[in-house]
């Protein structure tokens, strides 16, 4: 009798868990728009081959004025592989200009990262190491802000963004705050 007082909470809590962590994460999404500024940042532009010799520093004021795309991944991120051909999807197809952050990254590793794959950055920051995301409410990678021409957030996808999100969630969205 005492082994059954022992076991079962932990079945029951397992059981929770399992039926919390099952659930498919694209029914979860909150699709509604939302309006709040860009966190400040100044960020050093990467250089990709040893032969780029980037020292720019890109700011929050050197966004353009259009509708864009800010996207929070690393090259050690296995979700942000997942995501990459969206990107470039996004990138080419949609014409969408895109400014990804590369989180606790080396320049190095975003060189290996993109020698076999297409650039979708219009520009590529790299984040200084310790970083702190916070004021970016980031918990994960990768996470993407749809902005618009006024520079303020409209939707943040947190995940990998797939084909599904593509089609059902970024482009109506680019669509509605364009007009």
């Amino acid at each position: 009798m005492n082994k059954i007082i022992y076991i079962l909470p932990i079945i029951v809590l397992g059981w929770l868990g399992y039926l919390q962590f099952s659930k498919p994460a694209e029914k979860d999404r909150n699709t509604q728009l939302i309006s709040m500024d860009v966190p400040d940042f100044s960020f050093k532009e990467a250089a990709l081959t040893k032969w780029q010799n980037n020292n720019n520093i890109i700011t929050t004021k050197d966004l353009p004025h259009e509708v864009m795309m800010i996207n929070i991944f690393a090259s050690w991120c296995a979700a942000c592989y997942r995501e990459h051909d969206q990107l470039v999807r996004l990138a080419e197809k949609h014409n969408l200009t895109i400014y990804g952050i590369a989180h606790n990254d080396t320049e190095k590793s975003l060189g290996k990262f993109f020698k076999n794959r297409k650039n979708p950055y219009n520009k590529l920051l790299i984040t200084p190491t310790i970083y702190n995301t916070n004021k970016w409410g980031v918990i994960g990678m990768p996470e993407s802000f749809i902005l618009d021409a006024n520079g303020k957030i409209r939707y943040r996808h947190k995940g990998p963004i797939l084909k599904d999100h593509v089609d059902g969630i970024i482009i109506p969205i680019i669509k509605e705050i364009s007009k």
